[in-house]
């Protein structure tokens, strides 16, 4: 068996070939290298498109038809969303807001505020 290199970031998730972190679970969709600098060039690549990811080159044998075989305690399952939370915290966080506020954001004074700030000049001098 051959020796393939692959990229992993810090959430255990796989680059595959449309430029996606996936879970592994699909090895035949993986990014795959057969020569570590081809992965080290792809890892310098992603992160000067995406400075957060935390990259690491793993190396692993192919099976006869050259899929990459993951072990199975690697390959990691996406969180799960609920929607209805999801839906819920949007609904408050729109309702918290006060109308004053908003009519006062789209009609902001003329002047700049600029009465507001000497005020507060003016109160600290007397």
């Amino acid at each position: 068996m051959t020796q393939v290199f692959l990229l992993r970031n810090q959430h255990g998730y796989f680059f595959n070939r449309q430029g996606e972190w996936v879970s592994g679970r699909e090895a035949a969709s993986l990014f795959r290298a057969h020569h570590k600098d081809e992965a080290i060039n792809e890892v310098f690549e992603i992160s000067a498109r995406d400075f957060g990811q935390r990259i690491e080159i793993v190396e692993l044998p192919v099976s006869e038809k050259g899929v990459p075989q993951v072990p199975a305690e690697w390959i990691v399952e996406p969180p799960v969303v609920v929607e209805e939370e999801a839906a819920v915290e949007g609904d408050a966080s729109t309702s918290q807001a006060s109308p004053q506020a908003s009519e006062s954001d789209a009609n902001p004074p003329q002047d700049g505020g600029a009465d507001v700030h000497m005020d507060f000049f003016r109160a600290e001098s007397a």
